[in-house]
């Protein structure tokens, strides 16, 4: 790996970049969304309770993704099927402004990205897409906040999904045609510019729902940046192999520093696609991250079954993303999580305080509209119920 020393000066001029994140502590950052407009910390909408204590109880919410493209008619899907904690939707449908990495754009801080052909690329300066991109966004924070306040009640907590720093970093490219994580300068300043904006959007989001807010990083390349099959830009363009230490002590410091903004509650990875190493479980423990890990088959190989038990050993909190076929019987499905964890060695004591479910991240394009998310997500959030209530009956 490149040492930001040695940097080719293309590569680093998308923006100036703060201090490298690698290179900084909890108390270097001290980013402005800490302070509300006049300079006061910020505290929670509508109350005196600041985020830090607003933890709730385990329970059932949305991935994010709904299918079609209607963006208030899923708000109010949302907010009424998962209640105690929505997440603010994300349309599949959407042109490619309104995806994942455009929506995580319009977070960032004092860095700008561009859909080019091949790839999201820093630019220097705004591009007319990446305007487009924050207007999408404060629309969309316009639409949920009316569906919100048609309601006449704030939801406890408002969940907010991104494209975590990892796999940003191998999602985005450089000026210079190369991904990010190949420049450990360019990681570290796309990651912090990242937890800053989420500092404002947070903020921004508690003052106008009223709720404190809770952040989810969807890591999808997170197994592959670990095995080293992360493909470059070109046949020369190799990427080795990111050791799981290394990776803890990266996702470690980010998600300190995320966790200094008071309106932030809670904070979960969404590793459906490869479960995290448990080093990395053991470093994120401390911060109470939720893990979204996916419900396994009968088929399953022990050695993912050795993984899940290994993660829930060091502490975890887990939220079971559950498959299509899985959101049909609340109860069935909570009969098989339960037997699942006792499979697993998990203590009667831990099962009692509950599991989170969620749906999963496939189901969205088995659909065509939010009503047909609705059943789903009612039924999830009926599984997590039942199991925060009946979980060592089952």
């Amino acid at each position: 790996m490149e040492s930001a020393a040695n940097c080719d000066p293309a590569v680093t001029n998308y923006t100036s970049s703060t201090s490298p994140l690698p290179g900084t502590s909890s108390n270097d950052v001290q980013p402005a969304a800490t302070l509300d407009r006049d300079g006061h910390p910020q505290r929670i909408a509508g109350g005196d309770e600041t985020a830090a204590s607003a933890l709730r109880k385990p329970c059932g919410f949305s991935c994010g993704l709904v299918p079609g493209r209607d963006f208030a008619q899923a708000c109010e899907v949302v907010l009424h099927e998962t209640g105690t904690m929505p997440t603010v939707p994300l349309p599949i449908a959407r042109p490619r402004i309104g995806d994942e990495i455009g929506r995580t754009s319009a977070q960032l801080e004092g860095i700008v990205l561009d859909p080019q052909v091949r790839a999201w690329t820093m630019q220097a300066r705004p591009t007319i897409a990446s305007r487009r991109t924050q207007d999408l966004w404060q629309r969309d924070l316009d639409s949920l906040q009316a569906v919100v306040d048609d309601a006449h009640q704030p939801p406890p907590l408002i969940n907010l999904a991104v494209r975590g720093p990892v796999s940003l970093a191998a999602a985005v490219e450089l000026p210079n045609g190369h991904r990010v994580m190949t420049d450990p300068r360019a990681t570290s300043d796309l990651a912090e510019s990242l937890i800053v904006g989420l500092h404002h959007t947070s903020a921004e989001l508690a003052s106008r729902i009223g709720a404190p807010v809770a952040i989810q990083f969807n890591e999808p390349a997170l197994g592959a940046i670990i095995a080293g099959t992360v493909q470059g830009t070109s046949d020369f363009d190799t990427i080795a192999a990111r050791h799981p230490e290394r990776i803890a002590s990266f996702l470690q410091r980010c998600i300190s520093l995320l966790k200094q903004a008071p309106a932030i509650a809670q904070i979960s990875i969404n590793a459906v696609h490869s479960p995290p190493e448990p080093i990395i479980a053991a470093a994120l423990q401390p911060h109470n991250v939720v893990h979204i890990l996916r419900l396994p088959d009968t088929d399953s190989a022990p050695e993912l079954l050795d993984r899940y038990a290994n993660l829930i050993d060091v502490g975890a909190q887990v939220a079971w993303a559950l498959p299509l076929q899985a959101c049909d019987n609340p109860r069935d499905t909570a009969i098989t999580i339960a037997r699942l964890v006792r499979k697993l060695g998990v203590s009667d004591q831990r099962q009692a305080q509950g599991w989170w479910c969620t749906d999963h991240s496939d189901i969205a394009a088995q659909l065509s509209s939010p009503a047909e998310l609705a059943p789903i997500l009612h039924n999830v959030d009926t599984t997590a119920a039942i199991l925060l209530r009946d979980a060592t009956d089952l």
